[in-house]
């Protein structure tokens, strides 16, 4: 999303000083949200792991990578 070319004192002053592009619309409010919230420049408006996946949305998402692996090892065992 910052483009410094070969110059990284360029990149790291785009990345201190550019807001990033919004993601493309294909992406939910939530997912837009989130990364915004993560991008914020100022650290004390992060938010941290724990508030993330504590978060109703991002449980349900955890939870389904869960029962996918479960059902993907259960089918690798032939189960």
């Amino acid at each position: 999303p910052f483009d410094g070319g070969s110059n990284m004192v360029v990149l790291v002053q785009s990345i201190c000083r550019r807001t990033p592009d919004r993601l493309p619309e294909d992406y939910s409010d939530f997912v837009h949200r989130l990364c915004h919230e993560m991008l914020n420049k100022n650290p004390a408006y992060r938010p941290s792991a724990g508030a993330i996946l504590s978060r109703p949305q991002m449980k349900t998402i955890v939870q389904q990578f869960f029962e996918e692996a479960k059902d993907k090892a259960s089918q690798d065992k032939g189960y």
